[in-house]
């Protein structure tokens, strides 16, 4: 007659199963967790339209080229305009300013941002 197993090996073979299961279920969440601060360490070094870096705080000219050769790729964005007229008013050239804000007028000359900008480039 063939032995049968006994409930110490069935037991023993369920515990093992389920300390598989287990360690499976910590391996997958280490991996999830190493995944995600992957991605995160790539969200660090996006940069936002508009905003200043370093080299652009140090030096104004280096923001004018910057909004200039954007206005040169889309010459239809009107806060592109508004921007670099604000920047040329507070570099003193108010020539170019102007010319700029008449940009801004043409593209969307009812926006509440042309009536600040008017009375900065009347003072």
């Amino acid at each position: 007659m063939p032995k049968t197993a006994g409930p110490k090996k069935a037991k023993k073979k369920a515990n093992l199963r389920s300390n598989f299961v287990f360690f499976c279920s910590c391996c997958a969440a280490a991996i999830v967790l190493f995944l995600s601060g992957i991605n995160l360490q790539s969200f660090a070094y996006t940069q936002v339209l508009g905003a200043q870096d370093e080299a652009q705080a140090e030096s104004p000219l280096l923001e004018v080229a910057y909004w200039e050769s954007l206005l040169e790729k889309s010459p239809t964005y009107f806060d592109g305009w508004v921007e670099l007229s604000y920047l040329l008013i507070s570099l003193g050239n108010k020539e170019a300013a102007a010319v700029t804000f008449n940009k801004a007028v043409e593209i969307n000359p009812n926006s509440e941002k042309i009536s600040p900008l008017r009375a900065l480039l009347e003072k």
